[in-house]
């Protein structure tokens, strides 16, 4: 070694021809393959160029899809208790949510908020609901003047009946239900309503909200829960009806439909209404309540054309079973029918209403029992 580099000995001359010699056979050996790997690169870097284009475009179609997508799959989603606080309550709200909120209200219920309406029709349909002559007013328009409060709930489209033993409910005492009304699966459409069933809540809370916001809470933690379209308050303040859907183009299970003594009445053509009450908690009807009662069921009879007989008790349906069973029901428990009775023969003296003829062939019901008595019938 000569300091920090190596000894090279020099390249003798016939080896140093033999390298050119070598590297110019080579040189021309390789030289059609260099000059091809070129034109591959090239293409190659078209080739990048294009798909770097194509991915691009693919990127920008499937990126301006993407609100699309995400709104058919949140239309396809239930609401939820949060969903049902935010419409409540729409103050911190982007208007983006919003919107969506208030469109997906509208198409599980058919409802939306109150819309602007003049003072003076305001009090015009809440006199003509009090006076029992507010039949020509839908339940939009009534939740638009003040008389009903609107309170959204999410599972006003249950699953509906599928199997053989369910439909074959349709057909009982060969009486044929409208199949070609009712809601199947998902698809939203109006149900023909020819029941109505009086429901009392009995559970502990004697407040309409809470009680629909445990029905809430029920559905979005996947359990199976009943609802109805109205909840009656107990009226300490004045009027307290809050509305959960339109049930002229909803249904809500709140009976049992296999289990039930009165096989034509179903859950998807009856309409419920739960009055807060409690036998346990020594909750009990107020005056106000019970009158409040009568108009509400006044204007669902006009509304829906029922007679007296096709008004039933829940516990008329299900009070058959024994004690023991999860589907027993004696409900409106405690009820003052000669108050509520009293209150429905005023309303329709004064409007001089006359419901449905009811049919005399069937087994009468509690309030249809109850009108009759107050009106000298019974």
């Amino acid at each position: 070694m000569y300091g920090a580099r190596t000894f090279r000995p020099p390249m003798s001359a016939k080896r140093a021809r033999t390298k050119r010699s070598t590297c110019v056979r080579f040189e021309s050996i390789l030289a059609p393959s260099f000059l091809h790997s070129q034109t591959m690169k090239n293409h190659f870097k078209d080739l990048c160029r294009n798909c770097s284009l194509l991915i691009l475009v693919c990127g920008a179609l499937l990126l301006s899809t993407l609100p699309f997508q995400c709104a058919l799959a949140e239309s396809d989603r239930q609401l939820t208790l949060d969903d049902v606080k935010k419409f409540l309550d729409p103050k911190d709200l982007a208007p983006a949510e919003r919107e969506w909120l208030t469109g997906k209200v509208k198409a599980e219920t058919g409802l939306e908020n109150p819309r602007p309406m003049p003072k003076k029709q305001q009090r015009k349909i809440s006199k003509a609901f009090e006076n029992g002559s507010a039949s020509e007013y839908s339940v939009q328009d009534l939740i638009d003047a003040g008389v009903f409060t609107f309170r959204p709930i999410s599972n006003v489209h249950p699953k509906a009946p599928t199997s053989d033993e369910d439909k074959s409910l349709l057909n009982r005492d060969g009486k044929d239900i409208e199949v070609e009304n009712i809601v199947w699966g998902k698809k939203l459409v109006p149900a023909t309503m020819n029941y109505g069933v009086m429901h009392s809540t009995e559970d502990g809370y004697a407040d309409a909200a809470k009680t629909i916001d445990i029905w809430n809470k029920d559905c979005s933690e996947g359990k199976r829960s009943s609802s109805t379209p109205f909840v009656l308050g107990r009226c300490l303040h004045g009027r307290d009806i809050l509305v959960t859907a339109d049930f002229e183009k909803r249904w809500q299970r709140h009976c049992s439909s296999k289990l039930t003594a009165k096989p034509n009445v179903v859950n998807w053509n009856s309409i419920g209404v739960e009055m807060e009450h409690s036998t346990e908690k020594n909750i009990d009807y107020t005056k106000a309540e019970t009158k409040e009662a009568a108009r509400l069921w006044t204007y669902i009879q006009q509304r829906a054309k029922l007679s007296d007989n096709n008004i039933v008790t829940h516990g008329e349906l299900q009070g058959h079973l024994p004690k023991d069973h999860k589907s027993y029901r004696t409900d409106p428990e405690g009820f003052d029918w000669d108050l509520f009775a009293k209150e429905i023969i005023r309303l329709r003296k004064r409007n001089k209403y006359e419901p449905a003829a009811s049919d005399s062939s069937s087994i009468k019901t509690k309030p249809q029992l109850a009108i009759e008595k107050a009106s000298g019938k019974n």
